[in-house]
C-alpha cells in the first residue's frame, strides 16, 4: 500500500507521534483535561493502595454516579465492596483480584462482575486495572478503570431467550405437541374412568401438571418475543388494560381464591397497551402464585407525580431486600414454579418507555411492585 505522501518509510503513526507527546505533556501541565478524558470515555476510575487492604481507594466522580453515590450517599470504600458485589460473584472476584495483586504478570487486570447499584437494580461491571510496583518489585498501587456493561449484557439476556425467530417456531410447534399430548392424556382417563387406581389418576394429574407448567413457560417466552418489538405508544384507558389483564388470569385466581381489587379512578396513560397489559398480568400472576396466605389479595393504584407510578401490592410474604435485584433478572424461579421470566418482561416493558420497575415493602408486610413512566 502506497504511502498518503508518496512515500512509504513512515507510518501514519510515526506522523502523529508528536501529537501523543504534547497531549502527555498537557495533561501533565492542566489537569482539567485529564477529568474530561476519564469524565467523557470511562464509567469510572479507581487508584487503589494495595497495603491498606482495601480502605484506601481514591475513585473518580463518575465511578460514584454510576452506583449511585452523590452528595445524598457519599461514597465509602469499605460499604462499596462488601454491599454492591454480587454475592454469587464475591468469590471469584476476591481471587482474581488478590492472584493478580500477588503476581500481576505482564497481562492488565480484567475481570467481569455483577454489582449492586444503590437502587438494588443489578450492574454488569467489566474491571481492567495494571499493578504498579516499588524498587524492589512490589506491588504497592494499583490503577484500573470501570467498564458499565449492564446494556449489553441484558441485550445478550433477551437475544439468548428470543434466538430470532427460532422461539416463535419452536414455541408453535411445541404448543401444538402439547395439545396432543393433553388430549391423550384426557382419553385415557375417559377409557379407563372408575376402573383407574389411586396411582393412575395421580400419575395422570402429574401429566397434567407438567402440561401446564410447560404451556405457561411457552405463552411466557412469547410475550419476550412480544416485548421485543418497537412499542405502539398511544392514549390508553388504564382501567381497560388492568381489567383485561385480570380477566386473563381468572383461572389462576379461582384456584388460589384470589381477590385483585383496583381503584375506580385510574388515569388514562400514554403505553403500548399490548405491552401494558403484558406487564400487568405478570405482575399480578407474581403476587397471586407466590402468596402464601390462604385468600392472596391483590390491590392495584396509581399515583401521579413526576410521570406515573403504577403499583401491584400483596398481602404475601415480601422481599427480601437483598433479593429485589436477583428476581427480576432471567429465569430466576421463586418456590411455587413459574418460568423465571414474569418480571424480567415486566422490566423490559418499563425500559423501552423510559422507565422502572423497582420493589418496596407494601402496607401490610407484603411486597409493592412500582411500574414507572415518565
Amino acid at each position: 500500500m502506497a504511502h498518503p505522501a508518496g512515500g512509504a518509510a513512515n507510518t501514519w503513526r510515526d506522523d502523529v507521534e508528536y501529537l501523543r507527546a504534547e497531549l502527555y505533556e498537557r495533561i501533565t501541565e492542566d489537569s482539567t483535561l485529564f477529568d474530561f478524558l476519564h469524565e467523557s470515555s470511562l464509567d469510572g476510575i479507581w487508584y487503589y493502595d494495595t497495603d491498606s487492604l482495601g480502605t484506601r481507594i481514591w475513585v473518580s466522580k463518575r465511578f460514584e454516579e454510576v452506583f449511585g453515590y452523590g452528595p445524598d450517599h457519599p461514597f465509602d470504600a469499605s460499604e462499596w465492596y462488601e454491599r454492591s458485589v454480587h454475592p454469587d460473584d464475591r468469590e471469584a472476584l476476591d481471587a482474581a483480584w488478590f492472584g493478580y495483586a500477588t503476581d500481576p504478570g505482564d497481562e492488565p487486570f480484567d475481570h467481569l462482575t455483577r454489582y449492586y447499584h444503590l437502587d438494588g437494580s443489578l450492574l454488569w461491571i467489566r474491571i481492567r486495572g495494571m499493578a504498579l510496583r516499588d524498587g524492589s518489585g512490589r506491588v504497592t498501587r494499583m490503577i484500573g478503570a470501570h467498564t458499565d456493561v449492564t446494556e449489553l449484557k441484558r441485550s445478550e439476556q433477551r437475544a439468548r431467550i428470543l434466538n430470532d425467530g427460532f422461539v416463535r417456531i419452536a414455541s408453535h410447534d411445541l404448543g401444538h405437541h402439547l395439545r396432543a399430548i393433553s388430549f391423550d392424556v384426557e382419553r385415557i382417563s375417559d377409557q379407563l374412568g372408575d376402573d383407574a387406581s389411586d396411582r393412575i389418576n395421580e400419575l395422570l394429574d402429574g401429566l397434567r401438571s407438567r402440561i401446564s407448567g410447560a404451556g405457561e413457560l411457552l405463552r411466557r417466552v412469547g410475550q419476550v418475543s412480544e416485548v421485543d418489538r418497537r412499542p405502539d405508544v398511544r392514549p390508553v384507558p388504564l382501567a381497560s388494560v388492568v381489567a383485561q389483564a385480570v380477566g386473563g388470569q381468572q383461572a389462576l385466581l379461582d384456584q388460589r381464591h384470589a381477590v385483585v381489587e383496583w381503584q375506580d379512578d385510574l388515569p388514562t396513560v400514554d403505553c403500548d397497551p399490548v405491552l401494558m397489559t403484558t406487564a400487568v398480568m405478570n405482575l399480578v400472576i407474581n403476587a397471586v402464585r407466590h402468596n402464601d396466605k390462604p385468600i392472596p389479595r391483590v390491590t392495584i393504584t396509581t399515583h401521579c407525580g413526576d410521570g406515573l407510578d403504577l403499583c401491584v401490592t400483596d398481602n404475601g410474604p415480601g422481599i427480601d431486600e437483598r433479593q429485589r435485584a436477583r428476581i427480576v433478572e432471567p429465569h430466576v424461579h421463586g418456590h411455587h414454579g413459574g418460568s423465571g421470566l414474569g418480571l424480567t418482561i415486566v422490566r423490559h416493558v418499563a425500559e423501552l418507555r423510559g422507565g422502572t420497575l423497582g420493589i418496596e415493602d407494601g402496607d401490610d408486610g407484603g411486597a409493592r411492585f412500582v411500574l414507572h413512566l415518565p
